[in-house]
This record gives C-alpha cells, structure tokens and sequence, in this order.
C-alpha cells in the first residue's frame, strides 16, 4: 500500500519506556456447516444424539468437536461464543458455524460422525468464508459439498444406515437393526442402542429399518 491509507502499521509506542507493544494475529474466516437430515430425525440430549462435527489439521492444536443436540457440547475452541449450534425442526436439520477461530488460507479437515451413520470428511481450504453440506440420504442429483465448487458433486456423504461402518450398507445393517427391533430408549442419556435408533425417535422400529431400506446398496 501507500503507508497512508493502506499497508500502514499502527504499533502503540511507550515513548517514556522505549518500548513498543504490539499483537500480530492471523486473519481468520468463517465455517458454517450445514447438516441437512431428509430422513428425518429427532433432536435429544447430545449424548443420546452421539452426532458430532469435528475440525482438525491445519494450525490447530488437537482436534476441535462440537457435539450435537439439545445441549451441544462445543470443546478446544478459544471460545465457545466463537460456535453457534442452531437446529431447525420444520427442515429437521443442523447448522454449526465457526467464527474468528480458522486462519485464512489455511486448509482444514471438517469430520462429520454419527452412531448408524457413514463417517463423512472434507477437507476446505478458509481462502474465504465457507460453507459445507451434508445430508443423511441419497440424493436423485449429485451436489457439491463446498458450497461455490464446480466438480466433486456426490450423491451420498453422511448417509443413516451404515451402522457396522463398512462403507456398504447391506444385509448386515438390517440384520443390526432387527435384532433390536421394538427396543425403547432414553433419549436424554447416553445408549448403546442410538446406533440403531436412526432417526433417534427413542423407538427401534420400522421407520429404522425403512432407513436401511432407502440406501440399501450404497
């Protein structure tokens, strides 16, 4: 710049000390991460929900997650108020935004984790505010998951059903879910059960397996 109105360095000079004190920080941007639940689901106590959205890699220390549901629980940020977790019922959905926290020009891995649901990852360079979509079905049209790319579109990222984690869902999900079939839960409370509760109703029943179903194959 011109030193004048752009590119001019402000430091606060302690003339009687001779000292100069200045805090040099990163610019950061903004993620916002929205979860979009087509098969529906029931939003409960984040242990029960066991749905979490991680970010790691980068200039961060240690992994940063931010567990989902009516109490999310957000830790390693530098500040809670920096992580917003809003739910939408009427669209049965998730959106988690990350203010002042990511460095700009600095790529990150965003992990998007569930019980019964197939682990998605994305990795998103902060050049500018971002913003990532995920979904729990299969799309009739591939789409993109950051959100102003032209290539990468897929029809499946974080799809229910794939409860024994093998990338496949298949006979053996529905045979998971049918063992436990018409067993009750406590959605406020942690369960060995949520992963076969998919649409975390506290009910193991034929919406579960429905959801099996619909991506069978995939």
């Amino acid at each position: 710049g011109d030193g004048t109105t752009t590119g001019k360095l402000a430091l606060n000079d302690d003339v009687t000390n001779g000292v100069i004190n200045a805090t040099f920080t990163a610019p950061t941007k903004d993620l916002t991460v929205n979860i979009a639940y087509n098969n529906k689901i029931n939003n409960n106590a984040a242990a029960y929900q066991d749905m979490t959205v991680t970010i790691s890699g980068g200039d961060l220390s240690g992994t940063k997650t931010v567990e989902l549901g009516t109490t999310p629980v957000k830790s390693g940020f530098a500040s809670d108020a920096n992580v917003t977790v809003a739910y939408d019922a009427d669209k049965s959905a998730y959106t988690v935004k990350v203010a002042n926290e990511l460095t700009q020009n600095v790529a990150y891995t965003v992990t998007v984790e569930g019980a019964g649901y197939r682990t998605a990852r994305y990795t998103v360079n902060m050049a500018t505010n971002k913003t990532l979509n995920f979904w729990n079905n299969v799309l009739d049209t591939a789409q993109v998951v950051e959100v102003g790319k032209t290539t990468g579109a897929v029809k499946t990222n974080f799809l229910a059903g794939d409860i024994v984690k093998d990338n496949n869902i298949n006979i053996y999900d529905l045979s998971a879910v049918v063992s436990y079939f018409g067993t009750s839960n406590n959605v406020n409370a942690a369960s060995a059960y949520a992963k076969y509760d998919l649409n975390r109703d506290g009910k193991i029943d034929s919406k579960d397996v429905a959801y099996v179903l619909v991506s069978w194959g995939k």
